[in-house]
């Protein structure tokens, strides 16, 4: 099963529903997760940048200053700043 079937009924019983699909860890398939509230800050989406996003010229440039040298003590925590930098630049 890969959707999520509703009826008019039960779609205005819960405006605010939406199905995500979870992260597959240790297998192909992933678990569909409804969420009748909408998103909240509990459960975050994951965030994928898709290749040809790169060919766009503003998109590469937000790429590249995410990148550039941030000095942690850890190697871990700068590169997770770096991520977390490109993300929050790629929404805005």
């Amino acid at each position: 099963m890969d959707h999520i079937l509703v009826s008019t009924y039960w779609s205005s019983s819960f405006p605010k529903a939406i199905g995500v699909i979870d992260v597959a860890i240790a297998s192909d398939h992933a678990m569909i997760v409804l969420l009748l509230k909408g998103m909240n800050n509990k459960y975050k989406r994951d965030f994928k940048l898709e290749a040809k996003c790169i060919l766009e010229d503003e998109c590469a440039t937000q790429v590249e200053e995410s990148w550039l040298p941030f000095h942690y003590r850890s190697r871990n925590k700068a590169f997770g700043r770096k991520l977390s930098r490109t993300r929050i630049k790629l929404r805005q």
